[in-house]
């Protein structure tokens, strides 16, 4: 992992970060992985760089931050442009990324609402699903996402340790593993 990334402000520690790359790597060549969340872009780094051009990597995010920590934890959304921090931070690492368009490889993204996003992906058509957006909305993002997981797929999130991510992902599954506070689910191959 590019130790620059670390430089990038956000909330993921190095094992996670690490996790998560290793996680990239092992998603085969030609196939899709895509981020829910991205704030200034320190798990997206990690995810785009272990990806390179050899698979796709969309990262979803509004960049508003959430709505109901905008005057706390995600304040700066008030005073500067978190997408363009987002942007600066990808180019300094030597990543391009541009507006998704299905059938095209390496670093996009879509700047919208996650449930919104999941409806321009086809079912089975994601090999790795990362969920690190609004924690009030976990729930509705598996549910939008989930169908479009392939079977032996990947779906983990970040924040296993709030009482809305862990009472949302407990719903609808059980989770396989836990890394420091990233939750793991192996879609089964009977398709769960």
């Amino acid at each position: 992992m590019d130790e620059r990334i670390l430089k990038i402000d956000g909330w993921m520690s190095y094992g996670e970060l690490n996790w998560l790359y290793e996680s990239a790597l092992q998603v085969p060549d030609g196939c899709l992985i895509v981020e829910i969340g991205a704030w200034k872009g320190r798990s997206t780094a990690v995810l785009y760089t272990a990806a390179g051009d050899s698979k796709t990597v969309v990262t979803v995010d509004t960049w508003m931050g959430q709505p109901d920590l905008r005057t706390t934890t995600h304040h700066e959304v008030m005073e500067i442009n978190i997408f363009s921090v987002f942007m600066d931070n990808m180019v300094d690492l030597g990543i391009k990324p541009k507006w998704y368009k299905k059938g095209d490889q390496g670093a996009q993204y879509l700047r919208m609402e996650s449930v919104d996003a999941a409806s321009m992906f086809e079912k089975d058509s994601i090999s790795m699903l990362f969920i690190d957006g609004d924690h009030t909305r976990v729930g509705e993002d598996i549910d939008a996402w989930y169908g479009k997981v392939k079977a032996g797929g990947i779906i983990c999130g970040h924040d296993w340790h709030w009482a809305c991510v862990y009472e949302a992902v407990k719903k609808r599954f059980v989770v396989d593993k836990i890394v420091d506070t990233i939750w793991i689910r192996m879609k089964s191959q009977e398709r769960d």
